[in-house]
């Protein structure tokens, strides 16, 4: 089934990652200044990096792709253990520099943006990827390091085996890794880069992770989600209790309460994988209009009601009246 529904996105096999572009040489003792030590670990103040570039005569695009594999490089020289770096045409990448690991990381990043780039074609409108940096750290404790530059002091990512860290600002695009290389690597990658790839589409959060769960299983061919009437069940139990509105508005993903956040995700991908077996064109439709229109009255006017209540319709539970 979830093939038949995941080939009405289009889909076809992954192709190699093409040959990367060539960058402008970054002289280390002239952008000093750009970097800061976090953690024991290089990271970029691209703020005050954007105001350089426009001072430089190299395209601003190509210098922050050199800035960014320049930063990578400091980071291979500072990560405890040997570390390698690969690039392709759409990655500046780094792993661990182990037996497999370099070729197996950049394998799994180059067939997922493949994939999923050409799946989400008829939502994206090109099949154009956005440069990115990978960065597989080589410890639990290395990763951690990495990614408290960018969580404030939060610890929601405590238990995460990657983070896409999506640029609210300046910063560059980044998909941090774990590294381990067990089937959840694989699963893991595949997810955060439908998330890059989706991220300027301007998607509820609900159908963004409707689509990241269901890429999932196409990269990895391995079936995910199975919504059974008993598990639908146990969903209307929950949704019944726990605010639905909740859910459409992102909230509950993020929820320290009990099952809620795996329970919000699946209720997305049911929900989304539902639409595209039955609605295809008006969920296309209700995607592309969120780039320009409030999600909510896209929903209302693509697929007829509020996420809120296609959610419950769903689940054969009332909704809260809107």
């Amino acid at each position: 089934m979830i093939r038949k529904l995941l080939s009405k996105l289009g889909m076809t096999d992954a192709a190699d990652g093409g040959t990367p572009p060539e960058l402008p040489p970054i002289d280390p003792t002239v952008v000093s200044f750009l970097f800061t030590e976090h953690h024991g670990l290089p990271q970029v103040d691209w703020g005050m990096a954007d105001a350089w570039i426009s001072n430089q005569l190299d395209e601003p695009s190509v210098l922050r792709r050199a800035i960014a594999s320049h930063w990578l490089d400091k980071i291979a020289h500072s990560a405890p253990g040997p570390m390698g770096r690969w690039r392709t045409h759409d990655v500046e990448g780094l792993a661990p520099d182990r037996a497999a690991s370099i070729e197996r990381v950049g394998s799994i990043c180059t067939k997922s943006l493949r994939v999923v780039s050409r799946a989400l074609t008829r939502i994206t409108s090109t099949d154009q990827i956005e440069p990115i940096a990978v960065v597989a750290l080589p410890s639990n404790e290395s990763y951690y390091d990495f990614l408290a530059y960018f969580s404030e002091g939060d610890d929601h990512e405590a238990a995460s085996g990657g983070v896409y860290l999506s640029p609210s600002g300046p910063e560059y695009p980044c998909l941090a890794l774990k590294g381990g290389l067990d089937f959840a690597f694989e699963e893991g990658a595949a997810h955060e880069l439908t998330h890059h790839l989706l991220r300027a589409c301007g998607l509820p959060l609900w159908a963004e992770e409707g689509l990241t769960q269901m890429m999932e299983e196409r990269v990895t061919s391995i079936p995910g989600l199975t919504f059974t009437s008993k598990r639908r069940g146990e969903h209307a139990e929950l949704w019944s209790e726990y605010p639905l509105a909740s859910w459409a508005e992102g909230d509950a993903f993020f929820s320290p309460e009990g099952e809620v956040q795996t329970f919000s995700y699946e209720l997305s991908e049911a929900l989304t994988r539902s639409l595209l077996a039955g609605r295809p064109n008006d969920f296309f439709a209700f995607a592309k209009a969120c780039r320009e229109t409030d999600p909510d009255l896209a929903a209302r006017k693509y697929l007829g009601a509020s996420a809120e209540e296609l959610a419950a319709d769903l689940l054969g539970i009332g909704a809260e009246p809107c």
